[in-house]
């Protein structure tokens, strides 16, 4: 991305920049909304793994849905790219499925259908390998709690929460509402939300 297309950015969107990957249909404002299709309300697309933004140009990255849907493979590369992005004490909020929970809800469950959650109308199936509705909806890692607090700390985060919650709890604002009162940004269900921050250097 050239220089001028950068300063675009920051007229438009302020600076440090906020980015909303993996943004869909859902439109969050005064945050870079980015994408790997072009949508109505993507900003920029790109490809969740190749962001070109400059290093430390970033305070706040949220990617909702994302992870799961790059091979488990690639999830430390991701994660260190994103890490690459935030300016130290940048923040970094990502929800994905709970494997811990879904496997639960299988092992009760005596077809792909659950409704003792609401999550994608009971079916764990969907939640499993997603909505294999267009190109690119599916998923192909996911984890444990556990299993997430590990490849954060590994990319070089602190872990500030890991759990259900709701992205407002931590002071993240999305401005977006779906449907007529729930906000968007909370794992309840069989998700789970992780903030997690860049720590800061700090020299003698």
């Amino acid at each position: 991305m050239e220089e001028k297309d950068i300063q675009q950015l920051k007229d438009k969107f302020g600076y440090p920049f906020k980015l909303n990957i993996g943004c869909g249909p859902t439109r969050f404002n005064g945050y870079i909304n980015i994408d790997f299709r072009e949508t109505g309300t993507t900003d920029l697309v790109a490809d969740a793994q190749n962001i070109e933004l400059p290093r430390e140009s970033c305070n706040l990255i949220v990617a909702w849905s994302v992870l799961e849907h790059i091979s488990w493979r690639e999830t430390q590369a991701t994660l260190k790219h994103w890490h690459s992005l935030l300016a130290p004490g940048g923040v970094l909020a990502v929800n994905v499925p709970n494997l811990k929970k879904l496997a639960e809800d299988i092992l009760a469950s005596d077809s792909v259908e659950y409704f003792g959650r609401k999550d994608r109308k009971g079916h764990i199936i969907e939640h499993l390998y997603g909505g294999q509705d267009y190109p690119g909806n599916y998923h192909c890692a996911g984890w444990k709690p556990e299993w997430l607090k590990k490849e954060l700390r590994k990319a070089g985060f602190k872990i500030k929460f890991i759990g259900d919650g709701w992205l407002h709890d931590f002071g993240i604002d999305v401005g977006e509402k779906i449907g007529a009162s729930v906000i968007k940004g909370s794992a309840n269900g069989w998700d789970m939300m992780a903030i997690a921050k860049k720590p800061r250097l700090f020299f003698l």
